[in-house]
């Protein structure tokens, strides 16, 4: 996880959020005291305006094609998945609100992890906003040399929370990431012997488009390099 840029609101947002946002509560609200077929399907089409192409562009740019929370590139995988930061579910007044929606890989966000859950601070939440907080404030980066797993490990409640809700240490994660900040470790290595190439390398990896460059930059820091 890494702290990202948002950019500004895309117009679509702007212009529709109030009214798309009216016909929603309305067709919710109708679906729960009439929970017919039809009034399901008025209830996703409302639902459903978030997905627009423009937002979704500029949701792949702020979070530079990557899960904001595993750092998992998705379109090599999977299509976009728009992702509520804030559950639509418990906040469905925020369904199209810009500072709450991420892209989210289908497995971080899904049934199995975060999906609709939103702790209370009295049970660890809430959860580490990749936006407004810095990650490397909450974890540690760390890879172990003997096992060769890559770890993100929590300093605190919130950290422990949001690392075990969201996943970010699961099975199938470890299997792709270890081989990569295996890579990294070694580049850092080489990098702080003075080989340049093996530092532009390094540099690059640490660039925010990159899979897993909390891992380039906390080797970085560990190794104590220099940007020149």
């Amino acid at each position: 996880m890494i702290r990202i840029i948002r950019p500004v609101e895309p117009v679509v947002l702007t212009n529709n959020k109030k009214e798309w946002t009216r016909v929603y509560l309305t067709a919710r609200e109708v679906y729960n005291v009439t929970p017919t077929p039809n009034n399901k399907r008025a209830k996703a089409s409302a639902e459903s305006k978030y997905n627009h192409i423009s937002v979704k562009e500029a949701l792949l740019m702020a979070c530079n094609s990557k899960c904001v929370y595993c750092e998992s590139h998705i379109t090599h995988i999977a299509y976009p998945h728009i992702e509520h930061f804030k559950p639509k579910a418990k906040f469905p007044k925020l369904c199209f609100e810009w500072k709450n929606l991420f892209l989210g890989c289908t497995i971080c966000n899904g049934p199995t992890y975060k999906s609709d859950k939103w702790p209370t601070s009295s049970k660890g939440g809430p959860f580490i906003n990749p936006e407004t907080e810095n990650p490397n404030t909450f974890f540690n980066f760390i890879f172990d040399e003997k096992t060769g797993v890559s770890l993100v490990h929590p300093k605190g409640k919130r950290a422990r929370t949001t690392e075990k809700e969201l996943g970010l240490n699961r099975i199938e994660l470890l299997k792709h990431r270890n081989p990569v900040v295996k890579k990294l470790a070694y580049i850092a290595l080489q990098a702080s012997k003075g080989d340049k190439a093996a530092l532009a390398e390094l540099k690059f990896c640490m660039e925010p488009d990159q899979e897993y460059s909390a891992f380039a930059r906390s080797f970085f820091r560990k190794f104590k390099l220099k940007m020149k």
